[in-house]
């Protein structure tokens, strides 16, 4: 199992080291984003100035499941 951090991610989308080669390389059931870290990237990609797509991080990159319970809380 892997726990993804904020960074880890931000290296993903941004195409920098071998990030997205080794998470590729994983079967989704293997990698677990934390909902504070989708609700940081969230947040980070509302505030910024760069067009980024408006989805779910977790769902939509990397294949993972993000549980609402767990994304409504950190929005508290």
């Amino acid at each position: 199992m892997f726990v993804l951090d904020t960074n880890t991610l931000i290296y993903y989308f941004k195409g920098m080291g071998r990030v997205a080669e080794r998470l590729l390389a994983h079967s989704p059931q293997e990698i677990s984003i934390p909902a504070v870290v989708v609700y940081d990237l969230e947040v980070g990609i509302a505030k910024s100035t760069h067009h980024h797509p408006k989805t779910v991080v977790g769902v939509t990159i990397v294949g993972t499941e993000v549980e609402t319970a767990g994304r409504a809380r950190c929005r508290h």
